[in-house]
């Protein structure tokens, strides 16, 4: 099997909320003559967004970074919906939050269910644009797709933050977190192609990658610098590379969809975010969490919060 696979994140900068990041991959059976260009690979089904712009009479996945699907009409569902087209195309239109995140592969539950502020039963609208069945005709040239989401609370966002000094370990960690999650369902003999976005500032990633594959490989670096970082494995049961490059997700699908799919829970969290402050403080618009707003937000809520026991550092991020 040969797998493509996207990392990218959601909610990186905001006040409120968690953070959000996703995996995603697309497996191709041994064999396939596949392109180099993975949107071409891929484009019976997927159907790259412009800038605010689709094609109305285009019944393919419309897929690409999340902020140009989010202005799209119904940009929320339109984020959420490769859950139901290729990853989880058993799951019903319609489902309680509890239920949504107990059926997807989601690092990080048991702390997003002991939020305060969760509320299990919030409803979470599911479409799906197409089948992953129109991808060709032949069932054994048909890929399989994964998905991985990581949620950090806002507790443990800061409780990292404080250990390592740096906001960026956040990521780091969930970078991590998800590659060794997936690599932990790869086959003796696959070939993994990993790309993600540039991390601030960074441009090496040997580290990361060698922590990921739990240090049992030799990781060669290729190329490190600002344009892109590249690196190859040795000495392990797969073929692993990494490239990281910014704006990732103009080249590779996989990166695409992954920012479709976190940005879609990270939205999702929020509405039962608010969902639960709004039943205490009427009157309460709802927020993104991003500092300007946040403000107004935490002074309607923090006399609540404080009522009910709950304390700020649950609530708002130190950085």
């Amino acid at each position: 099997m040969r797998w493509r696979v996207g990392i990218d994140e959601a909610g990186y900068g905001p006040t409120l909320g968690p953070l959000v990041m996703a995996l995603t991959a697309t497996g191709w059976p041994d064999g396939t003559d596949l392109l180099e260009d993975g949107w071409s690979s891929l484009s019976q089904i997927i159907q790259p967004v412009a800038v605010g712009r689709s094609r109305t009479k285009d019944s393919r996945l419309i897929v690409g970074d999340s902020k140009k699907i989010k202005v799209l009409s119904g940009g929320h569902q339109r984020l959420g919906a490769p859950w139901r087209t290729l990853f989880h195309t058993d799951l019903p239109a319609e489902l309680s939050a509890d239920d949504f995140i107990s059926k997807v592969d989601c690092l990080g539950r048991d702390e997003l269910l002991a939020e305060p502020w969760w509320r299990c039963g919030h409803p979470v609208v599911l479409v799906a644009n197409c089948g992953a069945s129109q991808l060709g005709n032949n069932s054994q040239m048909k890929p399989l797709f994964r998905a991985i989401i990581l949620v950090v609370a806002v507790e443990h966002f800061n409780a990292i933050c404080r250990q390592s000094g740096s906001k960026g370990a956040v990521t780091g960690n969930g970078w991590i977190s998800l590659l060794s999650r997936f690599l932990g369902t790869v086959a003796d003999g696959d070939v993994v192609e990993v790309l993600a976005d540039k991390q601030g500032g960074r441009d090496r990633y040997g580290s990361m990658l060698l922590e990921a594959t739990s240090g049992a490989g030799w990781v060669i670096p290729e190329r490190e610098g600002a344009a892109e970082s590249i690196y190859r494995c040795t000495g392990l049961p797969y073929d692993l590379r990494l490239k990281v490059t910014p704006r990732a997700e103009a080249s590779c699908p996989n990166v695409a969809l992954a920012s479709m799919i976190a940005k879609h829970m990270r939205d999702t969290t929020m509405e039962v975010f608010h969902s639960f402050w709004a039943a205490l403080v009427p009157g309460l618009q709802p927020t993104a969490g991003y500092p300007g707003d946040a403000i107004r937000y935490i002074e309607a809520i923090q006399p609540v919060a404080e009522r009910l026991g709950i304390a700020m550092n649950r609530l708002r991020r130190e950085r």
